[in-house]
């Protein structure tokens, strides 16, 4: 992905687009706070320029293209 993710935020897209996790479930998988997941979630959004997991797995996946 040529976003310029961090390499949390490529952790986090990975595990949306590929296991559907939510903020929650991330948050116990990669050992910090909801919020934090929360925060990142959102800059994900942005630096991917999409408004929800969906478009963002289909951009993941290549079947949306921004």
């Amino acid at each position: 992905m040529s976003q310029n993710l961090t390499v949390t935020e490529s952790r986090i897209v990975s595990l949306i687009a590929n296991k559907g996790l939510t903020n929650a479930e991330i948050s116990a998988a990669l050992g910090c706070s909801e919020k934090t997941i929360k925060v990142h979630v959102s800059n994900v959004f942005r630096k991917m320029n999409v408004s929800n997991r969906v478009k963002l797995a289909l951009t993941y996946h290549g079947l949306l293209e921004q």
